[in-house]
Protein backbone atom coordinates (compact mmCIF):
# COMPACT_ATOMS: atom_id res chain seq x y z
CA UNK A 1 0.00 0.00 0.00
CA UNK A 2 1.34 3.44 -0.88
CA UNK A 3 2.12 6.08 1.74
CA UNK A 4 -0.53 8.27 0.10
CA UNK A 5 -3.16 5.61 0.70
CA UNK A 6 -2.04 5.06 4.29
CA UNK A 7 -2.33 8.77 4.97
CA UNK A 8 -5.84 8.76 3.43
CA UNK A 9 -5.00 11.81 1.33
CA UNK A 10 -8.15 11.36 -0.72
CA UNK A 11 -10.15 12.50 2.32
CA UNK A 12 -8.70 15.99 2.62
CA UNK A 13 -7.11 16.98 -0.70
CA UNK A 14 -8.68 20.06 -2.31
CA UNK A 15 -8.51 21.57 -5.77
CA UNK A 16 -6.86 24.72 -4.39
CA UNK A 17 -3.85 22.67 -3.22
CA UNK A 18 -2.43 22.92 -6.72
CA UNK A 19 1.20 22.04 -6.04
CA UNK A 20 0.37 19.00 -3.91
CA UNK A 21 -2.24 17.76 -6.36
CA UNK A 22 0.07 18.30 -9.33
CA UNK A 23 2.93 16.44 -7.63
CA UNK A 24 0.75 13.51 -6.57
CA UNK A 25 -0.96 13.39 -9.96
CA UNK A 26 2.42 12.93 -11.62
CA UNK A 27 3.21 10.15 -9.13
CA UNK A 28 0.00 8.41 -10.18
CA UNK A 29 1.24 8.31 -13.77
CA UNK A 30 4.74 7.17 -12.77
CA UNK A 31 3.17 4.41 -10.70
CA UNK A 32 1.25 3.22 -13.77
CA UNK A 33 4.33 3.29 -16.01
CA UNK A 34 6.19 1.28 -13.37
CA UNK A 35 3.36 -1.26 -13.37
CA UNK A 36 3.50 -1.67 -17.16
CA UNK A 37 6.34 -4.15 -16.61
CA UNK A 38 4.74 -5.79 -13.59
CA UNK A 39 1.15 -4.96 -12.52
CA UNK A 40 1.89 -6.45 -9.10
CA UNK A 41 3.93 -3.35 -8.31
CA UNK A 42 0.99 -0.96 -8.65
CA UNK A 43 0.75 1.11 -5.44
CA UNK A 44 -2.01 3.72 -5.70
CA UNK A 45 -5.59 2.60 -5.24
CA UNK A 46 -8.11 3.36 -7.96
CA UNK A 47 -10.10 5.46 -5.49
CA UNK A 48 -7.09 7.67 -4.80
CA UNK A 49 -6.33 7.93 -8.52
CA UNK A 50 -9.87 9.04 -9.21
CA UNK A 51 -9.67 11.67 -6.48
CA UNK A 52 -6.29 13.04 -7.55
CA UNK A 53 -7.01 13.12 -11.27
CA UNK A 54 -10.37 14.79 -10.70
CA UNK A 55 -8.51 17.60 -8.91
CA UNK A 56 -5.74 17.91 -11.52
CA UNK A 57 -5.95 20.51 -14.26
CA UNK A 58 -4.62 20.32 -17.83
CA UNK A 59 -1.05 20.66 -16.59
CA UNK A 60 -1.25 16.90 -16.03
CA UNK A 61 -1.65 16.26 -19.76
CA UNK A 62 0.92 18.94 -20.61
CA UNK A 63 3.58 17.15 -18.55
CA UNK A 64 2.62 13.50 -19.05
CA UNK A 65 0.81 13.47 -22.41
CA UNK A 66 -1.70 10.76 -21.61
CA UNK A 67 -5.30 12.02 -21.16
CA UNK A 68 -6.69 11.35 -17.70
CA UNK A 69 -9.57 9.29 -19.08
CA UNK A 70 -7.09 6.86 -20.60
CA UNK A 71 -4.95 6.91 -17.45
CA UNK A 72 -7.91 5.68 -15.42
CA UNK A 73 -8.78 2.96 -17.93
CA UNK A 74 -5.26 1.51 -18.08
CA UNK A 75 -4.97 1.84 -14.30
CA UNK A 76 -8.13 -0.24 -13.89
CA UNK A 77 -6.71 -2.80 -16.32
CA UNK A 78 -3.46 -3.09 -14.37
CA UNK A 79 -5.37 -3.17 -11.08
CA UNK A 80 -7.39 -6.13 -12.34
CA UNK A 81 -4.22 -7.89 -13.50
CA UNK A 82 -2.69 -7.36 -10.07
CA UNK A 83 -5.77 -8.82 -8.38
CA UNK A 84 -5.74 -11.78 -10.77
CA UNK A 85 -2.08 -12.56 -10.09
CA UNK A 86 -2.76 -12.60 -6.34
CA UNK A 87 -5.83 -14.81 -6.73
CA UNK A 88 -8.32 -12.15 -5.64
CA UNK A 89 -10.28 -12.45 -8.89
CA UNK A 90 -10.86 -15.51 -11.05
CA UNK A 91 -10.00 -16.01 -14.69
CA UNK A 92 -13.49 -15.26 -16.02
CA UNK A 93 -13.75 -11.95 -14.16
CA UNK A 94 -10.22 -11.03 -15.19
CA UNK A 95 -10.85 -11.85 -18.85
CA UNK A 96 -14.21 -10.05 -19.02
CA UNK A 97 -12.91 -6.96 -17.20
CA UNK A 98 -9.90 -6.60 -19.47
CA UNK A 99 -11.98 -7.12 -22.61
CA UNK A 100 -14.50 -4.50 -21.51
CA UNK A 101 -11.70 -2.03 -20.74
CA UNK A 102 -10.14 -2.66 -24.15
CA UNK A 103 -13.52 -1.91 -25.70
CA UNK A 104 -13.57 1.42 -23.85
CA UNK A 105 -10.14 2.27 -25.21
CA UNK A 106 -11.21 1.50 -28.78
CA UNK A 107 -14.31 3.67 -28.36
CA UNK A 108 -12.52 6.60 -26.73
CA UNK A 109 -12.73 9.68 -28.94
CA UNK A 110 -9.79 12.06 -28.67
CA UNK A 111 -11.53 14.73 -30.73
CA UNK A 112 -13.91 15.30 -27.80
CA UNK A 113 -11.14 15.65 -25.23
CA UNK A 114 -9.87 18.86 -23.64
CA UNK A 115 -6.16 19.50 -24.22
CA UNK A 116 -3.65 21.98 -22.75
CA UNK A 117 -3.76 24.15 -25.88
CA UNK A 118 -5.42 24.34 -29.29
CA UNK A 119 -2.71 22.47 -31.19
CA UNK A 120 -4.24 19.70 -33.30
CA UNK A 121 -1.12 17.63 -32.56
CA UNK A 122 -2.63 16.71 -29.19
CA UNK A 123 -5.07 14.39 -30.95
CA UNK A 124 -2.10 12.43 -32.30
CA UNK A 125 -0.48 12.39 -28.85
CA UNK A 126 -3.62 11.01 -27.24
CA UNK A 127 -4.11 8.42 -29.97
CA UNK A 128 -0.56 7.16 -29.52
CA UNK A 129 -1.12 6.68 -25.80
CA UNK A 130 -4.49 5.05 -26.41
CA UNK A 131 -3.00 2.38 -28.63
CA UNK A 132 0.00 1.90 -26.34
CA UNK A 133 -2.48 1.02 -23.60
CA UNK A 134 -4.43 -1.24 -25.96
CA UNK A 135 -1.24 -3.16 -26.74
CA UNK A 136 -0.45 -3.59 -23.04
CA UNK A 137 -3.98 -4.81 -22.35
CA UNK A 138 -3.89 -7.44 -25.12
CA UNK A 139 -0.55 -8.66 -23.79
CA UNK A 140 -2.08 -9.17 -20.34
CA UNK A 141 -4.62 -11.53 -21.87
CA UNK A 142 -2.10 -13.37 -24.03
CA UNK A 143 1.61 -12.45 -23.80
CA UNK A 144 2.45 -14.99 -26.51
CA UNK A 145 0.04 -13.70 -29.17
CA UNK A 146 2.04 -13.22 -32.40
CA UNK A 147 2.78 -9.57 -33.20
CA UNK A 148 1.63 -10.34 -36.73
CA UNK A 149 -1.98 -10.63 -35.52
CA UNK A 150 -4.13 -7.84 -37.04
CA UNK A 151 -5.18 -6.28 -33.74
CA UNK A 152 -1.55 -6.03 -32.60
CA UNK A 153 -0.27 -4.85 -35.96
CA UNK A 154 -3.05 -2.25 -36.29
CA UNK A 155 -2.21 -0.63 -32.94
CA UNK A 156 1.49 -0.55 -33.83
CA UNK A 157 0.66 1.26 -37.07
CA UNK A 158 -1.68 3.67 -35.26
CA UNK A 159 1.11 4.63 -32.88
CA UNK A 160 3.71 5.08 -35.62
CA UNK A 161 1.31 7.10 -37.78
CA UNK A 162 0.36 9.28 -34.81
CA UNK A 163 3.99 9.95 -33.93
CA UNK A 164 4.67 10.76 -37.59
CA UNK A 165 2.20 13.64 -37.22
CA UNK A 166 4.35 15.19 -34.48
CA UNK A 167 7.22 17.33 -35.86
CA UNK A 168 10.66 16.84 -34.37
CA UNK A 169 10.60 20.56 -33.56
CA UNK A 170 7.51 20.18 -31.37
CA UNK A 171 8.05 19.76 -27.62
CA UNK A 172 5.21 17.22 -27.68
CA UNK A 173 7.54 14.66 -29.27
CA UNK A 174 9.23 14.36 -25.86
CA UNK A 175 6.03 12.78 -24.52
CA UNK A 176 6.19 9.90 -26.98
CA UNK A 177 8.74 7.58 -25.38
CA UNK A 178 6.21 5.14 -23.92
CA UNK A 179 4.09 4.84 -27.11
CA UNK A 180 7.21 4.46 -29.25
CA UNK A 181 8.53 1.78 -26.92
CA UNK A 182 5.27 -0.17 -27.01
CA UNK A 183 5.12 0.04 -30.81
CA UNK A 184 8.76 -0.96 -31.10
CA UNK A 185 8.30 -4.01 -28.91
CA UNK A 186 5.72 -5.36 -31.36
CA UNK A 187 7.34 -4.13 -34.58
CA UNK A 188 8.41 -6.87 -36.98
CA UNK A 189 9.70 -4.87 -39.95
CA UNK A 190 13.18 -3.38 -40.08
CA UNK A 191 11.89 0.00 -41.27
CA UNK A 192 9.44 0.27 -38.35
CA UNK A 193 12.17 -0.52 -35.86
CA UNK A 194 14.51 1.96 -37.53
CA UNK A 195 11.83 4.65 -37.33
CA UNK A 196 11.32 3.97 -33.62
CA UNK A 197 15.06 4.31 -33.01
CA UNK A 198 15.23 7.56 -35.00
CA UNK A 199 12.40 9.17 -33.04
CA UNK A 200 13.80 8.00 -29.69
CA UNK A 201 17.16 9.50 -30.65
CA UNK A 202 15.43 12.77 -31.59
CA UNK A 203 13.78 12.84 -28.18
CA UNK A 204 17.09 12.18 -26.44
CA UNK A 205 18.74 14.98 -28.40
CA UNK A 206 15.95 17.44 -27.58
CA UNK A 207 15.86 16.70 -23.87
CA UNK A 208 19.67 16.44 -23.56
CA UNK A 209 19.09 13.57 -21.14
CA UNK A 210 17.27 10.30 -21.28
CA UNK A 211 16.66 6.85 -19.91
CA UNK A 212 18.59 4.17 -21.79
CA UNK A 213 16.19 1.43 -20.64
CA UNK A 214 13.62 1.70 -23.48
CA UNK A 215 16.13 1.21 -26.29
CA UNK A 216 18.07 -1.40 -24.32
CA UNK A 217 14.90 -3.42 -23.79
CA UNK A 218 13.90 -3.10 -27.44
CA UNK A 219 17.29 -4.33 -28.60
CA UNK A 220 16.96 -7.38 -26.34
CA UNK A 221 13.48 -8.15 -27.68
CA UNK A 222 14.56 -7.76 -31.30
CA UNK A 223 17.64 -9.92 -30.77
CA UNK A 224 15.59 -12.68 -29.12
CA UNK A 225 13.05 -12.51 -31.94
CA UNK A 226 15.82 -12.90 -34.51
CA UNK A 227 16.96 -16.04 -32.67
CA UNK A 228 13.51 -17.68 -32.85
CA UNK A 229 12.99 -20.79 -34.95
CA UNK A 230 11.83 -19.95 -38.46
CA UNK A 231 8.26 -21.15 -37.94
CA UNK A 232 7.89 -19.84 -34.38
CA UNK A 233 5.65 -16.77 -34.61
CA UNK A 234 4.91 -16.46 -30.88
CA UNK A 235 5.60 -13.15 -29.21
CA UNK A 236 8.75 -12.30 -27.28
CA UNK A 237 7.31 -10.36 -24.29
CA UNK A 238 9.43 -7.34 -23.43
CA UNK A 239 8.43 -7.85 -19.80
CA UNK A 240 10.72 -10.91 -19.71
CA UNK A 241 13.72 -8.61 -19.99
CA UNK A 242 12.61 -6.02 -17.43
CA UNK A 243 14.20 -7.75 -14.46
CA UNK A 244 17.67 -7.94 -13.00
CA UNK A 245 18.91 -11.51 -13.37
CA UNK A 246 21.61 -10.92 -10.74
CA UNK A 247 19.31 -9.77 -7.96
CA UNK A 248 16.18 -11.56 -9.19
CA UNK A 249 14.04 -8.46 -8.69
CA UNK A 250 12.01 -6.39 -11.10
CA UNK A 251 13.81 -3.23 -12.14
CA UNK A 252 11.98 0.09 -12.09
CA UNK A 253 12.02 0.69 -15.84
CA UNK A 254 10.36 4.07 -16.06
CA UNK A 255 9.72 4.14 -19.79
CA UNK A 256 9.41 7.90 -20.14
Amino acid sequence: MSICSQLKLDQFLRVDQERTVFFLGNLVWLDIIRAFASPERLCFTQELRLKLLSLCNLRFEAVNGCPRDIVLIIAAILECAKAYSSGKVGHTEFYNTIRESIRKLYLWDGSRCFFPDESTTWVSVSNAFRHACILRAWRLLDPSEPPSEPRIRDSVLEILDSVANIPSTSPLIELMVLPLFMAGADSLSAHSRHYVILRLEQIKARSEMGNAAPLTLLQKVWHARAEQAQHDTSNIPWMNFASNSDSLHQDDYLII
